[in-house]
């Protein structure tokens, strides 16, 4: 005795939105760093090891790029400050200052240099402007012959005086008198005044933007090892290139032939170029229904324009060939070669007596190939297939 109990059917309600939400988060992580992840992924070791590569490659560039800018801008501040007569400590300080009122360092230099000019000429009375400037910030000749050998005390007093004077248009124009144009860009500058600007000058020495003597001394080297690294690399490519060189110009001959060769076969796969265009031409005259051709010709740019002296291009195709194709009615001369085309069409036996003839009459296989081309040109143009 058998007997059936039937089936039991169950569902279980499980929600899987956060596990898929994750794990497309995970896919959208994945494909911005790629690499990194994936190696994670396959095995957590390696993908360690594949920052640590990355973090390192980084490194060893910043540090390369580190070492090239630090060396340039000693060199650079040492070369500036033995030019103007000021401390290095000075004029690297007082260039992280001056950014600050967006006055760059070379700018900083250059009323630097203009200032101590004026004084010399206030002081020999060659310029009277300057004088004047001088006079206007409360500078008298007495002090300014004590102070002017000091460029930077200069400069602090300068910045003192024009801090004092109380209209805008006066500090403008004192400014320009003792700076030229570089004491009108450094007007924001010059009124803070050398208490704000000294203090500015520790604050920016305590965070280690001062260039000392002996910084300046290793940016001088570094520049002379760039410079003998550079001529090293020129001599070490000279010593490479000098045998070449010297092999190639004991064959010149040969070097010369080869390239007539060349511009031979050039001109080979030119003329087939232009037999396989024709072609493709001869292919699109019989597929093409006569009455198209015949208003494509119509509405061409070159249909009926006259020529030199009142020639005309030779059926259209004479000019479309680029070369001097010119004549009147049936006759055409095409690069010196006279060519008489009849009124009817002509037969393969008429086009290649003629393209026979521009070959005979032409100087030259290159002039022989290019007039035939024309000739062809000239022929299909006033009797297309």
């Amino acid at each position: 005795m058998s007997w059936d109990a039937g089936a039991i059917t169950s569902t279980m309600g499980i929600d899987i939105s956060g596990f898929r939400q994750a794990m497309m988060q995970a896919e959208s992580v994945a494909s911005i760093f790629p690499s990194v992840v994936s190696s994670f992924i396959a095995n957590p070791l390696l993908g360690i090891v594949d920052v640590a590569k990355h973090a390192g490659e980084a490194m060893v560039h910043f540090l390369a790029d580190a070492v090239k800018e630090t060396g340039k801008h000693f060199d650079d501040i040492g070369d500036m400050s033995a030019n103007l007569g000021v401390t290095t400590q000075f004029l690297s300080t007082m260039g992280k200052v001056a950014e600050l009122s967006n006055v760059d360092i070379q700018t900083l230099a250059l009323g630097l240099k203009q200032l101590q000019e004026r004084a010399a000429d206030a002081m020999s009375g060659k310029d009277e402007s300057a004088a004047k400037g001088f006079k206007e910030i409360g500078l008298s000749y007495k002090e300014l012959q004590q102070i002017m050998s000091d460029p930077e005390k200069l400069f602090f007093r300068v910045s003192q005086g024009l801090s004092e004077i109380s209209g805008q248009a006066q500090k403008v124009q004192a400014a320009s008198d003792l700076m030229g144009r570089g004491g009108f860009r450094m007007i924001g500058l010059l009124t803070q005044g050398p208490e704000k600007i000294k203090q500015l000058q520790r604050q920016f020495t305590d965070l280690g933007a001062s260039v000392s003597d002996q910084d300046a001394a290793m940016g001088d080297k570094w520049d002379l090892l760039t410079h003998q690294m550079s001529a090293g690399w020129e001599g070490i490519k000279k010593d490479l290139a000098l045998p070449i060189l010297d092999a190639i110009l004991q064959d010149s001959d040969v070097w010369l032939v080869a390239m007539h060769e060349l511009r031979d076969v050039a001109r080979d796969i030119a003329s087939i170029i232009s037999t396989v265009a024709h072609g493709f031409a001869d292919i699109a005259r019989i597929v093409i229904p006569q009455n198209l051709l015949d208003q494509a010709r119509a509405s061409s740019p070159f249909a009926g324009t006259a020529g030199p002296s009142g020639s005309t291009a030779g059926g259209g195709g004479g000019g479309g060939g680029g070369g001097t194709a010119t004549g009147a009615g049936n006759n055409l001369r095409i690069d010196n070669v006279s060519v008489h085309l009849p009124d009817k069409p002509l037969s393969d036996a008429e086009m290649g007596a003629l393209l026979k003839k521009a070959i005979k009459d032409g100087e030259n296989k290159q002039t022989a190939t290019r007039t035939q081309q024309r000739v062809a040109l000239a022929i299909g143009g006033r009797y297309p297939r």
